[in-house]
């Protein structure tokens, strides 16, 4: 796991450093820090961390996508947008299949 501010946060040690500092200002500074990446589990993991805080800290959220959204992968933008909008990740009222 990444240990300091100055290595590169690999996608692995995401999800567990997101379980163990279950607070937005920590969230956020992670994403701060991944805000250009493109791999593709790098922006999974993004796009769930910034819908995990729109829960509870919405505003945390709705912040981070004002100052980084053009440089946010559109991924992230659009799960994370919905999610505060809607409540959902995909914008839709019920599961797949299930209407």
């Amino acid at each position: 796991m990444c240990s300091g501010p100055t290595e590169r946060i690999e996608p692995s040690d995401i999800p567990r450093a997101l379980t163990v500092w279950r607070d937005a200002k920590r969230t956020v500074a992670i994403c701060r820090l991944l805000v250009e990446d493109r791999d593709d589990m790098v922006v999974k993991a993004m796009s769930w961390a910034l819908r995990e805080p729109g829960k509870r800290e919405p505003a945390a959220a709705e912040e981070f996508l004002r100052k980084y959204g053009p440089r946010l992968a559109p991924r992230v933008r659009r799960e994370v947008a919905r999610k505060l909008i809607t409540g959902t990740k995909s914008g839709r009222s019920t599961p797949r299949g299930t209407a």
